[in-house]
């Protein structure tokens, strides 16, 4: 169900095959403001500017066109009577059940380590959604904006399905993922080959701009490379040194300046272990709500 903060798009909807993301949340929200008004529901009556409002959508129309053309929504529009005639009133959108329920859809298999806590479907904050489609429309042409919006959810996925915090300390905790390509693969409905391009421009450096600055920046980084491992550690924190032990574990050496002592971190084998430059996106301006995932990393960090 929607709340104040986000959306909740369930899996019968994430997993509706040849949806574009704009869709999904607008059938979301048609589907969640049904649920919660199942007696007196007349319709979804969301003009395009409430919607470029809360999700960041332009041309909400062409959503509804496109709903509509595939079968999923239609409309019983209120008529009123005036001076001048009969006048169209609202529009009264509801989704058609038939065709919902027997729609295509991909599979997700349980076992999915991409699925986990998530069975019935994903909540994602309006920030979220505004960051993420702000940036599909600083891009040039149709099939940039929406690489670049695809890109970004698949990183809020990955974030929020497997992230998580590595560190000892409150002062050096760094998010770090790991994921299957193909777990993630088939939790977003797309082929491997999609997929690993995604991902592979989020491991890349890119550039973006910002405020009428180009800057190039690297979001996730594979701690597999001594390179790249070197330079986050020399980058983040007052680290004094970084080396590789027999395991193929990483350890790193930060000095806690309040404690005027060094304190190892274990960064566990590096093998698909992914640090993700939260400064990164912080300066390119996307938005992932972490709340959660920090005051749980700090309850961890508290009771030890």
């Amino acid at each position: 169900m929607k709340t104040e903060k986000g959306i909740f798009i369930p899996l019968e909807i994430w997993t509706i095959k040849k949806m574009t993301f704009y869709e999904k949340l607008v059938l979301s929200d048609m589907w969640n403001q049904e649920k919660r008004n199942e007696q007196n529901y007349k319709g979804y009556n969301k003009t395009e500017t409430t919607l470029e409002e809360d999700f960041y959508i332009k041309n909400g129309n062409e959503v509804f066109k496109s709903l509509r053309k595939k079968g999923l929504i239609y409309a019983n529009s209120d008529y009123y009577r005036e001076k001048k005639g009969i006048r169209r009133g609202l529009p009264n959108r509801k989704i058609d059940k038939e065709n919902f329920n027997n729609v295509e859809r991909f599979e997700i298999k349980k076992e999915n380590t991409i699925l986990r806590k998530g069975e019935k479907g994903i909540h994602i904050s309006y920030l979220e959604i505004k960051s993420i489609n702000n940036w599909s429309r600083s891009g040039k042409g149709k099939t940039l904006r929406h690489d670049v919006t695809t890109r970004f959810l698949i990183l809020n996925i990955l974030i929020h399905r497997t992230g998580f915090y590595l560190g000892q300390r409150e002062e050096s905790m760094f998010l770090c993922i790991r994921y299957n390509i193909q777990d993630l693969a088939n939790f977003m409905g797309m082929t491997r080959q999609t997929v690993s391009k995604h991902c592979r421009n989020l491991k890349e450096k890119n550039k973006y701009t910002v405020n009428g600055e180009e800057k190039e920046i690297r979001i996730l980084n594979d701690l597999e490379e001594d390179e790249i491992y070197d330079d986050i550690y020399n980058r983040y924190g007052a680290i004094a040194t970084s080396y590789q032990s027999q395991r193929v574990d990483k350890v790193m050496e930060v000095y806690d300046e309040e404690e005027d002592e060094i304190r190892k971190i274990e960064t566990m084998n590096t093998r698909g272990l992914y640090f993700v430059d939260e400064e990164a996106l912080e300066t390119i301006e996307i938005f992932i709500d972490l709340k959660k995932k920090i005051e749980k990393k700090l309850d961890e960090i508290y009771e030890e």
